[in-house]
Formats: structure tokens, sequence, C-alpha cells
């Protein structure tokens, strides 16, 4: 399920059927060609100053460097944290308790195989018969290179996944290719993929010819702790000027539905 529709902005009844019925959305061609060029440029930053970082966190394997926390790398991405073009949609879904839990950069070379990120899995893991009625987590992601092909490495889900149980057995096939009933998000750059954190996905082999840029938002709610090390520096937290950013950074705790405009009750 998605979050009640009381805050009136942000997304269209087709949207929130299909975010309902299949776990995803993709939002088309929402942020300019300038921008995603912006984005480059700002991940070729935060790419150089995380290598420099002898304390990074993130992962840096033949098969994907995976730069994170990317807020504290490059200041672009604290304003991509609340974007027009898809936070609307993101609080629609999440309700006004929403806040960040982690950002990402992925950047998957070609044909270096494949590792953990391939294997099928959950983001959210809350065990017991039922789901949570709402998204407990949801992840927006932001490719910055085309994915137009499987070959691409494009993620890919199990429409529908996010209703199951946890304790549902799901299949899992040694090449996460062969995952029956599989959907690859091909997408664009200035298109935003929009996924709920218990939908079944995977991140599927880059057997293409490019390598594969995508940014990761991963949004919770404001009761939910950042993950340990992706916690905002103070440096990050000084850059928080409004009250979305502020409950998104976790400097306050209120619900600031009715400070935006559009959204009075």
């Amino acid at each position: 399920m998605a979050a009640p529709g009381y805050l009136g902005t942000g997304i269209t009844p087709e949207q929130q059927e299909a975010f309902v019925r299949d776990g995803y959305i993709i939002i088309r061609g929402v942020l300019s060609q300038d921008e995603i060029l912006s984005l480059r440029e700002a991940a070729d930053r935060a790419e150089q100053r995380w290598l420099a970082n002898p304390n990074r966190i993130g992962c840096d394997l033949p098969y994907l460097r995976r730069v994170e926390p990317l807020i504290e790398y490059d200041d672009k991405f604290v304003e991509l944290l609340d974007h027009d073009a898809f936070f609307p949609v993101v609080r629609e879904l999440m309700g006004s308790g929403v806040a960040m839990l982690d950002t990402s950069y992925f950047i998957t070379p070609p044909r270096q195989g494949w590792g953990h990120t391939s294997k099928w899995h959950l983001d959210e893991a809350l065990t017991g018969p039922y789901p949570a009625p709402i998204p407990l987590m949801l992840k927006a992601s932001i490719p910055l290179d085309a994915i137009a092909n499987l070959d691409d490495g494009p993620t890919a889900v199990v429409p529908g996944t996010h209703r199951l149980s946890y304790n549902d057995i799901r299949p899992d096939p040694d090449d996460p290719r062969d995952m029956p009933g599989k959907v690859p998000l091909l997408a664009s750059p200035g298109d935003v993929i929009i996924f709920h954190g218990r939908i079944h996905h995977a991140a599927m082999p880059n057997i293409g010819t490019r390598t594969r840029r995508v940014l990761h938002y991963n949004y919770g709610h404001i009761w939910m702790k950042p993950w340990p090390g992706y916690e905002p520096s103070g440096r990050v937290r000084a850059l928080a000027q409004t009250d979305v950013r502020k409950q998104l950074l976790h400097i306050s705790d209120h619900h600031y539905q009715s400070r935006l405009p559009g959204t009075e009750r």
C-alpha cells in the first residue's frame, strides 16, 4: 500500500494505482538534460573525493564501485534530497514523516562479472506474515546513463512481491537473469525510478559495453535512524535551511505537511 493521500500533491491516481499494484513506478523525463549533466559532473567530483578519503565506507570491487554516503561528497546531492521532480511523489507514498536513511552512487563497469548486489533480495525485512501497511523504505534511483536493455545491467523487480509475506519462499537462481517473472527497469537519463523497499529485486549483470551509473536515495521515516556511518555530518546538517531538509536529515522531528504549499488540511 501507499500512505493515505492526505498530502494532496505530487502523484497521479494512475501512479498511485501502479505503485500499490506493482511496487514500483518510473517517472519519465522529469529531470532536464542540463540537470543530468550537472549531476554527472557532481558525481565525478564525489567519486574522486571518496577515493581520496582513507576512512571511506562503501565498496570498491571489480564489478561495482559504491560511493557512500553520497551527500557527504558534493553539496549538489543535498539539493537533490527534496527535488520537485520526484520528492513530492516520494512524500505522498511514504507519508508526512519521511526522512533520509542513506544515499549512494553505484558505478558498474561493463563485463566485470557480478556479486552480492545481483542476488535477489528485499531492502525492507520486516519479519512476520503481513507486510507493513505503508512502505517502511522506498528507493528513488536516478540513472545518469541510458539503461536500454537487459545487457546494460538494469535493476530488475518481480512486480507485486512487495505484497507478499516476508515468510514466503522465493526463487533464488544462481544466475539472477533466470528469475521467473522479472521485469527490468529500463530508463533514460532524466527518468526517476521509485520502488518499494519490500519488492524482490536485483541488479542485473552489466554485460554490455558501457558503464552503468546510478544515484540511489533511500527514504524511510523520521523514527528510523540512518544506518551507522550514514549519519549526516555537521557540514551537511548546516546546509539544511528548510523545514523539509531538516526533517529529511533528522535535525527535527516535526511533520512538515502543514508548512508546505498545497498541503493544508
